[in-house]
């Protein structure tokens, strides 16, 4: 970061290590007398102020103290200067009155020694620099590297002679207002009055500066015994003290949160956080008719302390130049605020007070409006603090420049709007790196730049409402003006005339004239015959550039399509490639269609056999040629529409195709060898779906493949059951009925025999009719069909004997598990409704088996263990359709 370094007083303090920790600081200043007694000299009255802690008595006091003068231009030394204390001019800066607020209350004073002589000094041309020096500072510094008690002081100031060839030398120094009995309590806003008045009138700005060392404790010695000796300041340049960095430096001696006001010299901000002695020097820069003729220096040790604040606390102004809106919110640090009163001096708008913590205000107009807060804490503190609102909307800093090249000054123009208030303060960085030279203070500065490059140009503008911006933007700085053409290289038509163009600022003359017309401007006419090379020259103050155009001239000119003749599908595009020099191309075609009027149109044939032409020029030369595009249809296919049928039913595919290939493809096997049949027919057991593809392979076609889908749903097989077969005696009602895997409410149905009719049903269209058959008939072979809503059917048969006997229950005397017939051992029922139980007991009484479901048997086990053969013990009971109960018991033979 570049920092302008201008020292022009310096004064130094030194104290012996016994007596240094009473030392707080100082400043110098000096008054214009008027002519001295002796030609060409003038008279000053020289006032040093020095600080020291309120503790200090008898030798820790200086009796007297020595001021060199050097001189400004060669730094020597020209002569030295004893100063008296003044008799009775000690002044105690004690704080008397501490806020409420504030506990503990630090003790915050100072005693200021006035020490005062007048002095006659020859007119010289760079002036006077005055300087005093003592040693030491105290231990512990806390913006100052350690160890700190083997750091001196300087304090200096600067009497100004010729700046400019004018004279400065009856000039006043700004005078300090001495308000340095602020408390400061560590992490708490704050705010310190650091102004000067100026007897002569000049414009003070206000800066934190650099501290300086001086003398050591090596180069001073006791005094009669009675204090530190005065000794002769050492030779400027001096020394910046050693600041803690990057903590803490001359610009910012409190720290990033503490700031200085340019204008005001108030210092506010946040304390730092660590309690302790703080090195503070602030520059006081005097300006007369923009020209800065002088900075006045005060360093004073401030301390931190171990403090706190509950209360209010504002900043000393708030400024908005955006627009009339304003967040505010209490400054202070204090976590026991339990009440806010804010009042925001805004007094026609019915929003003007508000008890939030962080209020957002809208004010009505623009101006200046007090701003007061009050709050009280859970201690029963009330504090209350004002500020001073700005609203001015309508700042915005904005700047131009002009300038040609290096070889010329670049000057740049301040044009920041302020809609009320009057710019008055400009602050320009022009942006060259390593120098100091390229900062100023006035509207619209000049400056000659000494190196090429790009510059980042910032302009700080501040208005009569204290309304601050800024504008940053990047310049060129470049060896030689800007020129450039729009080409480098261009063909014409002999017999041509043709405008030369070139782009830049300034004035313009080309090379050679011949056949040439308004040579001297940026857009020459020219009608060459030959091929020929044009050069322009740009001059703009001083400096030159030059570029150049060369003009081929041709008698005549060739055009070629590419590619030739050729083959495409009717829904492709073509790309025409021309092969010319032209610069305008038109074409036409026995399409229709308008095509771009460019080199390289894209073209999309409507028809088999399109002809495309081109006509190409420069200038009055022209020439032409065509193509011709066979573009042939795609293939078209067609699978067919999406169909369903009924589980294994046989179903013939629809294709249709333009192509002379194709085949099918699908995601089931049942294709077959029938891939290359257009038409196939295809057995279903599930949903599948099929692929046509078909394509062109003879010449002179188009060779794209396409392809058609189409997916044939299949229903589920339907599935029917209507029972095993049985026996009835005549004359028996035999309850029938259907069940299957479909909706029985939605299907219908049909019962035949192998007869042909269904023989003894009540209705044969019913899904559980009734049979009855009589004795004249043997037995019949019923056959059940259900079809569903979608078309598709299933089958089953059943067979009913009949017999001519009465209901019974016969149970087999003898069974062989191991034999192919009678394995088990089951009652057989005719006419029979109901199976009570049919049980089986071996010869000890054991239960080896039940059942009370007809057609179910023993095995001849008993818990999946083989019984032994023999003679065992069967009960059952029955009950047949009209309700008659039939018991059955017996034995029967198991046979293995």
């Amino acid at each position: 970061m570049k920092r302008l370094l201008s020292i022009f007083f310096v004064v130094l303090s030194i104290f012996t290590h016994a007596d240094a920790k009473h030392l707080k600081g100082g400043w110098i200043q000096y008054e214009y007398l008027g002519a001295g007694k002796s030609p060409n000299t003038s008279t000053y009255r020289i006032t040093v102020r020095q600080y020291l802690d309120c503790s200090s008595v008898g030798p820790q006091i200086d009796g007297q103290i020595t001021v060199g003068v050097f001189d400004a231009a060669t730094n020597k030394m020209v002569d030295t200067l004893i100063l008296d204390s003044v008799p009775n001019a000690s002044v105690i800066l004690s704080k008397q009155h501490y806020d409420a607020c504030i506990n503990p209350k630090p003790t915050v004073c100072y005693l200021i020694n006035k020490y005062v002589t007048t002095v006659d000094l020859p007119n010289n041309t760079a002036g006077y620099i005055l300087a005093v020096q003592r040693c030491c500072r105290i231990k512990g510094i806390v913006n100052l590297e350690a160890p700190t008690d083997s750091v001196g002081i300087t304090y200096s100031n600067k009497i100004p002679g010729l700046i400019n060839n004018v004279s400065y030398r009856n000039n006043n120094s700004p005078s300090f207002v001495q308000k340095d009995t602020v408390l400061i309590c560590y992490s708490a806003p704050f705010t310190y009055d650091f102004s000067a008045t100026d007897a002569d009138g000049d414009s003070i700005v206000y800066t934190f500066c650099d501290g300086t060392t001086g003398g050591t404790a090596a180069n001073t010695s006791d005094y009669n015994g009675i204090g530190a000796k005065p000794i002769t300041p050492s030779y400027p340049p001096f020394t910046v003290i050693p600041y803690s960095v990057p903590l803490y430096d001359g610009g910012f001696p409190l720290g990033t949160n503490v700031q200085i006001n340019t204008s005001t010299g108030i210092i506010s901000g946040i304390a730092p956080p660590t309690i302790g002695d703080y090195v503070i020097a602030v520059c006081a820069l005097e300006f007369r008719n923009g020209v800065l003729i002088g900075s006045t220096k005060k360093e004073i040790h401030v301390t931190v302390g171990n403090c706190s604040l509950s209360a209010a606390d504002l900043r000393p102004q708030y400024i908005n130049c955006n627009d009339l809106t304003f967040s505010f919110f209490n400054e202070s640090k204090a976590s026991n605020i339990i009440s806010y009163l804010w009042n925001f001096g805004d007094s026609l708008n019915p929003q003007n007070t508000s008890t939030q913590p962080t209020p957002v205000h809208n004010y009505l107009d623009t101006g200046r409006y007090h701003l007061t807060l009050t709050v009280q804490s859970q201690g029963g503190c009330i504090d209350s603090a004002k500020s001073l609102v700005k609203v001015y909307p309508g700042f915005k800093a904005n700047f131009g420049v002009m300038g040609s090249c290096i070889q010329n000054p670049y000057q740049f123009n301040d044009s920041t709007y302020s809609k009320f208030g009057k710019v008055n303060n400009w602050s320009w960085n022009l942006g060259e790196p390593s120098i100091t030279t390229d900062t100023f203070s006035v509207q619209n500065p000049t400056y000659l730049y000494p190196s090429l490059g790009t510059k980042k140009v910032k302009l700080l503008v501040q208005d009569s409402n204290g309304c601050t911006d800024s504008m940053v933007k990047n310049i060129n700085v470049i060896d030689k003006p800007s020129l450039s053409v729009p080409f480098s290289d261009k063909l014409i038509c002999f017999r041509d005339t043709i405008q030369l163009h070139a782009i830049g600022v300034g004035n313009f003359s080309w090379i050679p004239s011949d056949s040439m017309l308004n040579k001297n401007t940026a857009n020459p006419t020219i009608s060459p015959s030959d091929t020929t090379t044009y050069y322009v020259t740009l001059k703009d103050f001083g400096c030159t550039n030059t570029d150049s155009i060369k003009i081929n001239v041709t008698r005549k000119i060739t055009v070629s399509v590419q590619p030739s003749d050729t083959v495409i599908c009717s829904i492709d595009s073509v790309h025409l490639r021309t092969i010319s020099d032209a610069d305008f191309y038109n074409w036409t075609s026995n399409t229709g269609v308008t095509i771009p009027a460019i080199k390289e149109p894209t073209v999309a044939p409507l028809i088999n056999l399109a002809t495309y032409k081109v006509i190409a020029n420069v200038g009055k030369c022209f020439a032409s040629d065509s193509i011709i595009i066979r573009a042939y249809p795609v293939p078209t296919v067609s699978a067919g529409i999406n169909d369903s049928i009924c589980y294994g039913y046989p179903y013939q595919l629809k294709g249709k195709t333009t192509g002379s290939t194709y085949y099918w493809s699908s995601t089931s096997n049942s294709l077959g060898g029938d891939s290359a049949t257009l038409n196939p027919t295809v057995t279903l057991n599930a949903t599948s779906t099929f692929v046509l593809t078909a394509f062109n392979l003879q010449a002179y076609s188009c060779p794209k493949i396409e392809k058609d889908t189409v997916t044939i749903k299949v229903f589920p097989k339907v599935n029917i059951k209507i029972g095993n077969d049985t026996s009835i005696v005549a004359s028996q009602p035999l309850q029938l009925m259907i069940n299957g895997n479909f909706d029985t409410l939605t299907a219908t149905y049909l019962w035949t025999s192998v007869k042909g009719i269904a023989i003894g049903l009540n209705n044969d269209t019913s899904r559980n009719p009734i049979a009855l058959l009589n004795a004249d008939v043997d037995s019949v072979y019923y056959i059940a069909r259900a079809t569903t809503t979608n078309g598709c059917f299933g089958m089953d048969t059943m067979k009913v004997v009949i017999y001519k006997t009465l209901p019974d229950l016969v149970i087999p005397n003898a069974f062989t598990p191991e034999a192919i017939q009678n394995r088990i051992a089951k009652p057989i029922p005719y006419g029979i409704l109901q199976l009570d139980y049919f049980s089986i007991y071996n010869r000890f009484g054991q239960l080896l088996y039940t059942t009370n479901k007809i057609g179910q048997g023993w095995d001849g086990t008993f818990k999946g263990i083989n019984q032994p053969p023999g003679t065992y013990v069967f009960v059952a009971r029955a009950r047949d359709y009209t309700g008659r109960v039939i018991p059955k018991k017996g034995t029967l033979v198991l046979i293995r």
